[in-house]
């Protein structure tokens, strides 16, 4: 063999070498790939069936995808007010999968009495973490973000007797409200005749006055309480909305970010506020003289057998429930008046014949202002008052309107939708504050509507509703025999459409006139 004959042998068994290692290369890779994708089809297949079974007879809604769920579709909706694009296509009562839970959505007035009301001792648990980070704020101790359990029902149960006490009828119910209402003048009169942002003074009176109901304590806007007051609540509210990404990220709670650090801001606020407070009425607390509503909670769940360390808590439930949903209404129940100086008028007409000169409403007084009560729950039922539930977990797995509901599911009641229900209500997008009275012009009442939730129903209903309905006659009734209220002309017209959420759906900012009436 020549020497150019065992070169070319040897480049030949060289070239087939490589191309033999390519070639196994190849198949490698091939095979490599074909694993990868069997791999992904079968996790994705194994997710498929799971998913499907553990949605298996729920409520109908999209499905989700891997990993996020259906969060691509609402993550920059406008829930619960554009729930009815969901509704139009999967019914009145629909899932949406997160990817840390499903969450179930009632729409109409009939599925959520069933859930509510026959069902009540099923769906009205309440998972805590499902409420981060109201929970880590209030330390499971309070009665807004534990679950139905018996030291709920025994903090419930003292917390409603501790309102009745300072509650309807009584004297120093109607004193608070009256100091109220003086407050709220005082700064109006202050102003003489300027144009004023509602929220600023209203928010700022209401949590002052609920702070003296709740303490005894007087001089709360002159001290700066009522400022910290209303500081705690709004930023108390507004983590409401960042919360969520920190239950779908838990490991984001270790980290200093603005969310955790403003958590801890709110707790060192209530302790400042509220514990502070408690130890002080502990150390001058008298078994049967109560001088305000947490003296009351003192006392109660002493003799329910309740640790006091609650108090604290209760007491601060009791202010950010009432200063919110308070002081909601009485800026959308302005502008409906500066927007309607028709309705304004009838009501003062009204308001004029129950009261002379500086008056103040009496609880006995209520039912002779029916068109006032009658307008106060159109108001909350036809404007943005208070949209959606905070989240019920049913306590074990059940069916509503045939549809199975899980254990543990977050369900969610849409107001906002239930206000409007048609099969309710009659021409239901219509302000018209007569569907609240009978035929004879009586006031029908606050809870006959069936489709009227402001304040939920059921075992987890408001606790003070009975004193914030005395509240917002009172006040209202003050306000119209004193005022009217009129349009700012030097700014655009407001409109009934409502502002960013923060925590709370109060109407675009607007500004109002009050005129002192002769």
């Amino acid at each position: 063999m020549s020497l150019w004959q065992a070169s070319k042998s040897v480049g030949e068994e060289e070239f087939v070498a490589k191309s033999q290692g390519a070639t196994l290369d190849f198949v490698i890779r091939r095979v490599m790939i074909l694993e990868v994708v069997s791999l992904i089809v079968i996790i994705s297949l194994i997710w498929f069936l799971k998913t499907s079974y553990e949605r298996r007879g729920m409520p109908p809604g999209p499905f989700p995808l891997p990993l996020i769920g259906n969060l691509h579709l609402i993550l920059h909706d406008d829930m619960p007010f554009s729930a009815e694009k969901f509704r139009e296509k999967y019914g009145d009562i629909f899932t949406i999968a997160l990817p840390t839970e499903n969450i179930v959505m009632i729409n109409d007035t009939a599925t959520a009495r069933e859930a509510l009301l026959t069902q009540k001792d099923i769906f009205h648990g309440r998972i805590p973490d499902v409420v981060y980070p109201l929970n880590e704020i209030l330390e499971g101790k309070d009665v807004m973000a534990i679950d139905l359990n018996p030291e709920y029902r025994l903090r419930r149960k003292a917390m409603n007797m501790a309102l009745h006490i300072f509650g309807e009828g009584k004297k120093a119910a109607n004193e608070n409200i009256n100091d109220q209402l003086d407050e709220f003048f005082m700064a109006i009169e202050k102003l003489d005749g300027q144009p004023f942002y509602p929220p600023e003074i209203l928010e700022r009176s209401i949590a002052s006055h609920l702070w003296r109901w709740v303490t005894c304590k007087t001089d709360n806007i002159s001290d700066g309480t009522a400022d910290k007051l209303l500081d705690f609540n709004r930023t108390f509210f507004g983590l409401v909305y960042s919360g969520p990404l920190y239950r779908l990220v838990p490991i984001l709670k270790y980290f200093p970010t603005k969310h955790v650090l403003t958590v801890e801001y709110v707790k060192r606020r209530l302790h400042e506020l509220f514990v502070t407070e408690t130890i002080e009425h502990e150390k001058t607390y008298q078994e049967g003289k109560d001088r305000d509503i947490m003296d009351s909670l003192l006392a109660f769940c002493i003799k329910l057998g309740l640790k006091t360390d609650c108090v604290s808590f209760l007491s601060a439930d009791i202010i950010l429930a009432g200063a919110d949903t308070t002081g909601t209404f009485f800026v959308w129940f302005l502008l409906y008046m500066i927007l309607n100086q028709d309705l304004q008028r009838k009501l003062q007409a009204e308001v004029d014949t129950v009261l002379q000169d500086d008056e103040i409403l009496q609880w006995n007084d209520f039912n002779k202002l029916p068109y006032l009560q009658a307008t106060a729950c159109e108001i909350m039922r036809h404007s943005y008052f208070v949209p959606l539930s905070l989240p019920h977990n049913p306590m074990q797995e059940t069916h509503l309107q045939g549809f199975r509901i899980p254990k543990g599911t977050t369900v969610f009641f849409n107001y906002h939708c239930i206000h409007r229900d048609e099969r309710v209500w009659q021409n239901p997008s219509e302000f018209n504050p007569d569907r609240f009275l009978d035929e004879s012009g009586k006031f029908v009442g606050w809870r006959v509507k069936p489709g009227f939730m402001p304040f939920g129903i059921g075992t987890r209903s408001c606790p003070g509703e009975v004193l914030l309905r005395a509240q917002i006659l009172i006040f209202t009734s003050g306000m119209l025999k004193r005022y009217t209220f009129e349009v700012n002309k030097d700014e655009p017209l407001p409109t009934l459409e409502r502002g960013a959420a923060a925590g709370k759906f109060q109407p675009k900012p607007y500004k109002v006139i009050a005129r002192k009436r002769k």
